[in-house]
């Protein structure tokens, strides 16, 4: 069950850490959720300027641990 209280559209967080990032590129193909990590100054993107949305209010310790947390609350549409 999506708990949609988990995530905040507060889009800097405070500490480093892996976050759930809700991201939309166009809103007729909807929104994705994925698991980035924040390496204190900016999000680690690979090159690729990802439009977010919101992000997860709690970081976690790695990116497995992350995706687990955001297949339970996906936010996507």
């Amino acid at each position: 069950m999506t708990n949609y209280d988990e995530w905040t559209d507060d889009v800097t967080p405070n500490k480093k850490g892996w976050y759930g990032v809700n991201y939309c590129w166009d809103a007729q193909e909807g929104s994705f959720c994925s698991s980035f990590y924040f390496d204190g100054d900016d999000f680690v993107w690979g090159g690729i300027p990802y439009p977010m949305m919101n992000i997860s209010r709690k970081g976690f310790a790695d990116s497995d641990e992350c995706d687990d947390w955001i297949e339970e609350n996906d936010i996507g549409f």
